[in-house]
């Protein structure tokens, strides 16, 4: 027994010596595991509030639930398909009307590592994993950024502080919002230890792939680290230069370029496609160029005042601007908008705003460190501090970290952050040197700091108005005091908060000057900053609630991604799909993964412009002027439509339609176009959503032949602003009559480039813009009404009734239509008259009351009103939009007429358009198909809002315009359509297969948005192959020569400069993996030699 024991306590102990063996940081409190253990638990603890409150979430307002949230879907998809396929999908369908996959959606993180990891998560986890992956980048960050310290000599215990400073900086709760810049900073400190390790060992490699990474994290920051990596590097290089002789010196001059150079390379197969996607986009002519030209012009025409001038000219002309380097240094941050201090009185954003907040031990161990730097007469530290307050308070630095290519950005203050805190650093290891009076001193230098940046905040912004000059975007013009109340929280906490905390830890700093638990200390310190900084970030900015919120709320999402999905497995062309719960978001498709044609995107399809502003998705382009009179051109980001109009939806293959019912009332109807059938299996919960698709028979497959009756040209005008098919100078009615026949042109014929050649037998024709009712209904054969050539009356609601009637009603079984015959009485309405929202219903009839059509199949109108009785400020009713319902007279099985039938519903529609902002005088436009009757009434019906009391809303009836196509006439484009259709179409990753059957040689026009990268290949009916002509058609659609006969087809896509980038990047690697294999062999020949050696000389001692 007592062997046994012996044995089983013997086994015992070895098990344990095994555990600390191999385990050993299991049993060190202050190793690097506990370490990455209390920087998850504070990550947990920073964003707690929004963990807790979000359903495990950090879905904060604004970019980051606008637009990086719903994007990972369509990234993660993107990856599944590379992972199952072995083929990466270069076109991304979904992007706006279709794009090049690698050169949009790099600047959102399509190549962030992070956001691959996710793709093997389920989908519906995004939210969640995004708040993880941020937590785990923080602490990717602080261990890179420990490590540099630690190389640059710095303690272990302050390394830590440092570390955890950096990982949770103000530059890091600022850009919160935008994951990808939290992606990038991931990598500075890697970078930066990179180029010590170069000067210091000839290692790139930390250089090489800390650069690499970053690339494909976001490309944006790419441009400043560069810049300012080689700053830093010739900086070091000079200051360590005499620690090296010449040969060593010039290698390592030789290996920072290749180290540059090579990680730059690695990933140019994703930087080429950007930084050809950013040129399209208008942003080659931006205010930053301007002011580049305006120093260029001053310096060689040696006009020294004007050069001087322009170079410590105040940033961003704005003394907000010039504030926030100074107060976000002394002040932390309080969201990813805007800092809590400096807020905008009417707007918060301003995209020159970042914080270098590195927390309160740095700010006075900043100071401390600067004496300590004059006292040790450290010229080299003066300079560096002097010129980065040269770069933080003159506007130069705001344009020079971007190449001079933007209108100025604060995002570049990430640079600050490693320098203020090793400087820190090096103070608080040297505090065992210097007696505690100097780190008191710098103390007081903090505290006076923090209350003088305060009081600036008066001195320079109360009661000011700022004039915008040079045409500054995101200016803000006046600012809130912090005394102000802001989201009606309180501001002034900050300044008590931060001199209590300078107090204390300056006190907790002398009390353990030389002690061994003061960087446990600091580190608890700043943990707790961390943790209070991060929270507050949700008073002020706010989440968006992830099961009400986000994207229609979880429910919903969640019920109309299950029914793309159905979509998507079951359909393998090309299509479109409009979806009723999108509401107000441009980036719904990217959450449901199916293409539609809205989005909310920097580097969206700019190929596309010219198509997207004739059709009112966008705006044209503004020109606005800079320095020394130069122009340049804002093309807006933002494209959006939810119209369903049926030109339109045609032109762009739209086959699908959700249609949700969130009226509160059992299934009324829908609106969606002819040819329209439901799949039940396909609608979840049928109460609630139903998804219909429109058949070949009336939609062509991924494109059409044109009419080549109907063949223009455009003409520009001003680039990205006016041509012949758009304007400024036309009035609302012209807009809504000029829109229409855009549509008419793209659906059935095609406007041909400014420089295209057209093929033998094709001729443009002269375009004249339609500008009366008249001459569209004459040249389209269609019926034009005005509010002033209708009937529109009120309907007065009886009490209790609403879109239905009351259930205790006597007509209580009448439906939809009980209005008609059961109402309180009716009167005429003339303009800006009032309902009763909830009861009343504005009927528009003919002023004979006979039909809008003569067919009882129905027909099509386009409806346009906008709420121009309020003003856009007054949100709540200006963006209050009605529902439609069409009625008219059906004929029975027997041929009787019945009268007053809903012919169509649309619940959501005006709605989700003002939702996207298209409440207004051009686009406010909606297409409603009326089936199987002919057409009478077009009813518009307010639901209870606005005046909690009354109810009672305005009409604006001068607004009302409307277009209406008889059937007959649908029915013959619907023809023509068909006839012209492309036949047996399949999609692969990147390609499609179709073939066609023309009696004559055509063109078509796909349903695609066009990109160079497109290409046709026939195959003839003779068995040869044919290169076709590729076109890009109506302003934005990719279109082709289709040659007569019976042919096959293979469409495919190739992203420009791709090929190039990956052939550069392999040849970088090779590069690479050749210089580390060399020095590899080069360490073991000597390592073999020393060993040789002291064997060596141990038998020599041994001999003697």
């Amino acid at each position: 027994m007592s062997t046994s024991l012996a044995s089983y306590r013997q086994k015992k102990y070895a098990l344990k010596a095994l555990i600390k063996e191999k385990c050993a940081f299991l049993f060190n409190p202050w190793s690097d595991f506990y370490f990455g253990l209390a920087l998850i638990v504070i990550g947990f603890a920073w964003c707690g509030y929004g963990l807790a409150s979000n359903s495990f979430t950090s879905a904060f307002n604004w970019d980051y639930s606008h637009q990086y949230l719903p994007f990972a879907y369509d990234y993660v998809s993107s990856w599944r398909t590379f992972f199952a396929t072995g083929e990466f999908p270069l076109y991304d369908s979904i992007l706006f009307l279709g794009g090049d996959n690698i050169g949009s959606n790099t600047y959102y993180g399509l190549f962030d590592p992070f956001v691959i990891v996710m793709s093997i998560f389920p989908s519906s986890w995004i939210p969640f994993l995004y708040a993880m992956s941020t937590i785990i980048k923080i602490t990717l960050t602080a261990f890179f950024a420990k490590s540099y310290l630690s190389y640059m000599h710095i303690s272990k215990g302050a390394s830590r502080f440092g570390s955890l400073a950096i990982a949770f900086s103000g530059y890091l709760n600022f850009m919160v919002g935008f994951p990808t810049f939290v992606s990038a900073i991931t990598y500075v400190p890697l970078i930066l230890l990179g180029i010590e390790k170069t000067i210091r060992e000839c290692k790139i490699g930390n250089l090489v792939f800390g650069l690499f990474l970053l690339e494909l994290s976001c490309f944006l920051l790419l441009v400043p680290m560069c810049i300012f990596g080689v700053i830093y590097a010739l900086w070091r290089y000079f200051q360590t230069i005499k620690d090296r002789d010449a040969l060593f010196s010039t290698k390592v001059i030789l290996l920072g370029i290749c180290g540059f150079a090579l990680g730059i390379l690695l990933g140019s197969f994703a930087l080429f496609p950007s930084l050809r996607q950013s040129g399209l986009s208008g942003r080659t002519s931006s205010i930053g160029s301007a002011y580049f030209n305006s120093l260029k012009t001053a310096l060689f025409g040696k006009d020294s005042f004007a050069f001087f001038s322009l170079l410590f000219e105040e940033v961003g002309d704005n003394p907000g601007r010039e504030l926030m380097g100074l107060v976000s240094f002394f002040f932390p941050t309080g969201g990813f908008q805007t800092l809590p201090l400096i807020v905008g009185s009417s707007s918060t954003y301003d995209a020159w705003t970042a914080s270098i907040f590195c927390y309160t031990p740095f700010i006075f161990l900043f100071f401390s460190s600067l004496l300590i730097s004059i006292k040790e007469k450290r010229f080299d530290h003066i300079i560096a501090i002097s010129f980065c307050l040269f770069l933080l308070f003159t506007t130069f630095a705001y344009y020079f970290f971007f190449g001079f290519s933007g209108n100025g950005y604060g995002r570049w203050f990430f640079v600050l952050i490693l320098p203020i805190v090793y400087y820190g650093c090096r103070a608080f290891d040297k505090r065992k040197e210097y007696p505690s009076l100097l780190f008191l001193a710098g103390s007081i230098l903090a505290f006076i700091g923090t209350l003088l940046s305060y009081l600036a905040i008066f001195i320079l912004l109360e009661g000011k108005t700022i004039e915008r000059i040079n045409g500054m975007t995101y200016f803000i013009s006046s600012y809130k005091l912090p005394t102000d109340l802001w989201n009606d929280l309180s501001r002034q906490w900050y300044l008590y908060y931060q001199l209590a905390l300078i107090a204390i830890e300056t006190f907790i700093f002398i009390l353990g000057q030389k002690k061994k638990w003061l960087p446990h200390t600091l580190f608890i310190f700043i943990a707790i900053e961390a943790v209070v900084m991060g929270n507050t970030a949700y008073a002020y900015v706010g989440l968006w609630s992830i099961e009400n919120t986000y994207m229609g709320g979880e429910t919903s999402l969640n019920t109309n991604r299950e029914m793309a999905n159905s979509i998507k497995e079951n359909d393998n062309s090309f299509y479109r799909a409009y979806f009723d719960a999108s509401g107000g978001s441009e980036n719904y498709q990217y959450a449901v993964g199916l293409p539609e044609s809205s989005s909310f995107h920097s580097l969206l399809n700019f190929e596309v412009n010219d198509f997207a502003i004739m059709n009112g998705f966008k705006s044209a382009s503004s020109e606005k002027e800079t320095y020394n009179g130069e122009k340049f051109v804002d093309t807006g980001w933002s494209g959006s439509y939810r119209n369903k109009r049926w030109g339109v939806d045609s032109t762009l293959g739209f086959r699908y339609y959700v249609i949700s019912n969130q009226s509160g009332y059992p299934w009324i109807g829908e609106n969606v176009p002819f040819g329209a059938v439901e799949i039940p299996s396909y609608s979840k919960n049928r109460d609630m959503y139903r998804v219909y698709r429109v058949n070949e028979d009336y939609l062509p497959s991924l494109g059409h032949s044109i009419n080549k009756d109907m063949i223009y040209r455009f003409k520009v005008e001003k680039q990205y602003q006016k041509t012949n098919f758009y304007g400024s100078s036309i009035s609302s009615r012209e807009s809504f009559l000029h829109q229409y026949e855009v549509s008419q042109i793209e659906q059935m014929g095609a406007i041909f480039e400014e420089d295209a050649v057209l093929p033998r037998g094709f001729n443009e024709k002269d375009y004249k813009w339609i500008s009366s009712s008249s001459i569209l209904s004459s040249t389209y054969g269609v019926d034009v009404f005005n509010n002033g050539n209708v009937r529109i009356d009120r309907y007065i609601g009886n009490e209790g009734d609403s879109l239905l009637p009351n259930k205790s009603s006597s007509y209580s079984n009448e439906g939809v239509n009980y209005f008609f015959n059961n109402n309180n009485g009716t009167e005429r309405m003339y303009s800006n008259e009032e309902i009763v929202a909830g009861k009343d219903h504005v009927v528009i009839s003919k002023s004979d009351n006979s039909y809008f059509t003569s067919s009882y199949d129905g027909g099509y109108i386009e409806f346009k009103y906008y709420n121009s009785a309020y003003s856009s400020l007054d949100s709540s009713f200006y963006n209050f939009m009605p529902q439609v319902m069409v009625f008219g007279d059906k004929k029975d099985e027997n041929g009787n007429i019945i009268q007053n039938q809903l012919l169509c519903y649309d619940y959501a529609g005006m709605k989700n358009i003002a939702g996207i902002k298209k409440n207004n005088w051009s686009n406010s436009t909606i297409g409603l198909y009326a089936k199987g009757g002919k057409v009478k009434n077009i009813v518009l019906y307010w639901p209870k809002y606005g005046n909690s009391f009354t109810h009672k809303h305005k009409v604006a009836l001068s607004t009302i315009n409307f277009v209406v196509e008889d059937y007959s006439l649908m029915q013959n484009k619907i023809s023509m359509l068909k006839e012209g259709s492309l036949l047996n179409v399949k999609k692969s990753v990147n390609s499609y297969s179709f073939s066609s059957n023309y009696d004559e040689d055509q063109i078509v026009v796909t349903q695609l948005g066009f990109d160079k990268g497109w290409s046709v290949k026939a195959k003839l009916e003779d068995g040869n192959y044919a290169d076709c002509q590729t076109y890009k058609l109506d302003g934005g659609l990719f279109g082709f020569f289709a040659p007569k006969g019976n042919n096959t087809y293979i469409m495919q896509y190739k992203t420009i400069n791709a090929d190039l980038g990956l052939y550069l990047g392999l040849v970088s690697l090779i590069i690479y993996i050749s210089y580390a294999t060399y020095c590899h062999y080069e360490k073991k020949k000597k390592h073999m030699e020393f060993s040789v050696f002291s064997n060596m000389v141990y038998f020599t001692n041994e001999l003697m």
